[in-house]
């Protein structure tokens, strides 16, 4: 049966309500911890940076050699954010921050932005495999996503990545359907963006390749399309990456330098381990379909296989080219981090519905449903409004204060103008006095840091904290203290604010300054933080959570474990 107007208005309403949602879920997310502790390998971001010739730009990262540069001349035609003049007190403070935090914040909204285009992605190829009604069930798991949310809301390419692979699948699938120059191009172009955007988009040539393969015509000329313009998509994408992939003896090397690498030595057939723990960690409704609808659906592919090179079984041809020599190299090797499942999330919600969808045809075949089918119904509904619980609450810890603000907070109300050591690195949004940016000038472990690098841009002659950072090089000292003691000796500490992770307690002077400080006075503030886990190396808790799902129903903010120690005169 065609669907009726009305019935395509209500579609579409509910469409646009879904990517609502997904934007609303997600808009506290892209504002966290900035310009405090953004992401620490937004590299694009510096990229654009540089380009700009913004002064603001940190040292001590290479960044120009990571990934292809689509997304960072896209960020690049931002300009520089100037600070107003004459602002005084809190004005300028947070007018300072905002500067600090412009790149970032930018570069946040488009990835946000452009990842959301995934969503209405979802529900065309999804129609074409589960109907109009379990497209948009497909599109809610995908705005409901945890592990979207996340990656969808930093100034990184994977949740881009996402759509424009999504889109280059669904053009090679339109093109299936119905080849016309058009649509070739078409094809061409979005695997170019996919591979464009990361170095992974490569896997979108197999799909344009077998699509063109699939097309009317002789066999030597789809051989010859099929061949060529593959080439031609990896071609106009190669003028945007800055080194090209090599590969030699011991694996695969994507970028230039500290870029990623997969390694040979990795492919011990475990990846199929790891991808599960952080499918399920952070969303384990989908995983848990997911599987059901894979075991639902190998015997039909066993069954049908011979039927995918024609008609519209050849859609689900075009779909395996993508997502099995992706899959594939995820199952073998070992080193798979979480982001590395997202292009794969759409045709994970697709297929954990094929179950779904079929007892949802059963039972609209049935005039009067039983009452069993009906309780069915019901908690299938609650099952799928689990994951806007957990996307939910990641959006509501994002939107309370950091720990790093909450510290700052307190030295605002109770330090005064008396001196403030932090551990390395530990970036404070408060306003450094020059003294206080003098010292750490020269130090990789500050000028690194966003906060930092801004104010050393744009200095003040007066006010701000005496807020002294331990310098790497002290921090790391052998035992013996008489470093550390002598640094501290000549700052005098009123406080002493600590990062409390493992990373800072694997420095040795580190876990000295700790007994130096409990001898000497008392613990005044603790941040109200990440229970009842503490972040084991102290990032921003922006990739490699553990168990994310679960954690953050136990988390009241992000950010490091924060302790202010009150040194008694």
């Amino acid at each position: 049966m065609e669907p009726t107007g009305r019935t395509q208005s209500r579609t579409l309403a509910l469409l646009v309500l879904i990517v609502t949602v997904a934007f609303a879920l997600r808009w506290a997310p892209a504002q966290r911890m900035l310009p405090q502790l953004p992401e620490p390998d937004a590299f694009q971001v510096l990229h654009a940076q540089e380009w700009k010739n913004d002064p603001a730009l940190v040292r001590h990262w290479e960044y120009a050699q990571r990934y292809p540069q689509l997304l960072t001349r896209i960020l690049s035609v931002f300009p520089v954010r100037e600070p107003q003049a004459h602002l005084t007190g809190a004005e300028r403070l947070d007018d300072a921050l905002e500067c600090a935090a412009a790149p970032y914040q930018r570069a946040r909204i488009v990835v946000l932005l452009l990842s959301l285009l995934a969503l209405p992605l979802t529900w065309l190829v999804a129609r074409r495999f589960t109907g109009p009604n379990g497209a948009l069930i497909a599109t809610w798991l995908i705005a409901t996503s945890l592990l979207h949310a996340l990656f969808s809301t930093q100034g990184r390419p994977h949740g881009v990545h996402l759509t424009a692979a999504l889109f280059a699948v669904w053009s090679a699938l339109r093109l299936v359907e119905r080849a016309t120059v058009a649509r070739t191009a078409l094809a061409v172009i979005a695997a170019a963006t996919a591979m464009a955007t990361l170095q992974n988009g490569v896997f979108t040539l197999a799909p344009l390749a077998l699509a063109l393969w699939f097309t009317p015509g002789s066999r030597l000329r789809r051989a010859a399309a099929a061949v060529a313009l593959p080439l031609v998509a990896a071609a106009l994408a190669f003028t945007l990456y800055p080194v090209l992939p090599t590969i030699d003896s011991s694996g695969i090397h994507l970028g230039g330098a500290l870029s990623h690498n997969v390694f040979f030595r990795d492919f011990t057939f475990r990846g199929v381990f790891v991808a599960a723990r952080w499918f399920f960690g952070h969303d384990p409704i989908m995983c848990v379909l997911f599987l059901v609808g894979l075991a639902w659906s190998v015997p039909w592919l066993f069954k049908h296989g011979r039927e995918l090179v024609s008609g519209r079984r050849a859609l689900v041809a075009v779909v395996l080219a993508y997502v099995g020599p992706y899959s594939l190299l995820m199952l073998i090797s070992e080193d798979v981090y979480e982001r590395f499942l997202l292009p794969l999330l759409p045709w994970c919600a697709i297929l954990a519905l094929q179950p779904l969808t079929t007892f949802v045809e059963q039972r609209a075949r049935t005039s009067r449903p039983s009452v069993a089918a009906r309780l069915i119904t019901a908690a299938i509904a609650l099952v799928l409004m689990m994951p806007l619980a957990v996307a939910a609450r990641f959006a509501w810890v994002s939107a309370q204060p950091d720990t790093l603000q909450q510290a700052a907070d307190w030295l605002v109300r109770e330090a005064g103008t008396e001196p403030i050591v932090v551990t390395p690195g530990l970036t404070l949004p408060l306003l450094s006095s020059p003294s206080a940016l003098a010292s750490g000038r020269g130090d990789s472990t500050f000028e690194s840091r966003v906060w930092f690098a801004w104010q050393l841009a744009h200095p003040s002659e007066s006010g701000g904290f005496d807020l002294f950072g331990i310098p790497g090089t002290v921090a790391g000292s052998r035992p013996g203290h008489e470093e550390i003691d002598a640094w501290l000796a000549a700052r005098a500490p009123r406080y002493v604010v600590f990062e409390v992770s493992r990373k800072m307690t694997m420095l040795p002077a580190l876990n000295y300054l700790r007994e130096w400080s409990a001898a000497r006075g008392a613990v005044v503030h603790r941040s109200d933080g990440p229970v009842p886990e503490r972040i084991e190396l102290g990032l921003a808790d922006y990739q490699s959570i553990e168990q994310f799902a679960v954690r953050i129903f136990g988390m009241r903010a992000f950010g490091p474990e924060i302790e202010i120690w009150r040194i008694a005169r």
